[in-house]
């Protein structure tokens, strides 16, 4: 899923939260695998960004990825991603607050992918 609210929750341990609606598949997937990846997109990667916001289908198909440490896809040519292992799940009416710890990740480096106000944006 393409998200736009995702927030380092703690320094120690290492946390991050997502907010996620109720309703959605990603949700289903992460309770079953208890894991989650969060990416940073690179500027050239609207196109990946529009993908994960549609639904439906196999997401990962054609698209290059690996499997990470904690078992979920890891997406390739992205300047930043955090493997996570789910820690808790919270109500947050229609959605839900997701906690993972933080147990991996890497920053290759790049300009990030920007929306803002209806639109992607480039931060210079």
């Amino acid at each position: 899923m393409t998200m736009s609210a995702v927030m380092s929750l703690s320094l120690a341990p290492p946390q991050f939260l997502v907010s996620m609606d109720n309703r959605a598949k990603t949700l289903a997937a992460v309770k079953h695998s208890k894991a989650f990846c969060i990416h940073y997109l690179n500027q050239h990667q609207q196109d990946l960004s529009n993908h994960f916001a549609r639904p439906g289908g196999d997401r990962f198909t054609g698209i290059p990825h690996r499997i990470g440490q904690v078992g979920v896809p890891v997406l390739e040519g992205v300047i930043a991603y955090v493997e996570c292992r789910l820690a808790e799940i919270l109500p947050g009416g229609d959605h839900s607050i997701v906690i993972g710890d933080a147990v991996g990740g890497d920053v290759p480096g790049g300009q990030p992918l920007a929306y803002y106000h209806g639109g992607y944006r480039q931060i210079s």
